[in-house]
């Protein structure tokens, strides 16, 4: 038990804080190494899910509606 708490203060003790400098760098880095999707793409799954959300917003109102006229129906 000893042993595995030695680790732990010895991991906290390695961390040191990165300059801001340093961490700008590591995060231009980073960006560099993300694939962004080309324009047609990008337009196409836009126009997805746009269309996916307004159906899905069509779907719930119908839905409203229903429970609506039933409830009136029974009340």
């Amino acid at each position: 038990m000893e042993e595995v708490k030695k680790d732990k203060n010895a991991v906290a003790e390695k961390t040191t804080p990165v300059s801001l400098p340093v961490l700008w760098k590591n995060l231009k880095t980073e960006f560099q190494k993300i694939t962004w999707l080309d324009q047609k793409t990008f337009i196409r799954q836009t126009i997805v899910v746009v269309c996916a959300a307004v159906g899905i917003g069509v779907l719930i109102a119908l839905l409203d509606l229903v429970i609506n006229f039933i409830m009136g129906l029974i009340l």
